[in-house]
């Protein structure tokens, strides 16, 4: 999903993070709603300013009918909402709004 991947990249709540070619992202599921929406989850590990991998985080993003991204959640926004994004998602409980 090359557009979660870009909104990642342009995300200022990653400023610890360097996410360039080198982020890795992986375990991702997506799921529709809406008929024509996604919510999409999954890891993200990035690079920390000394280089390192900091270590993988979850995330959740949703993107419109033309796969924009609207929405972008990190565990450590708020109160791990990726998380509860992602549960939502999976159980069939994804809002029209966000």
């Amino acid at each position: 999903m090359d557009e979660v991947e870009d909104a990642f990249r342009r995300a200022a709540f990653l400023g610890q993070n360097r996410l360039d070619e080198s982020a890795l992202f992986s375990q991702t599921q997506v799921f529709a709603y809406d008929a024509d929406k996604l919510q999409v989850c999954g890891l993200v590990n990035a690079r920390n300013a000394f280089g390192g991998y900091a270590g993988a985080t979850l995330y959740s993003a949703r993107l419109d009918a033309a796969g924009q991204v609207t929405s972008l959640w990190i565990n450590g926004d708020g109160i791990n909402s990726a998380t509860v994004q992602c549960i939502n998602a999976r159980d069939g409980r994804i809002g029209v709004t966000g």
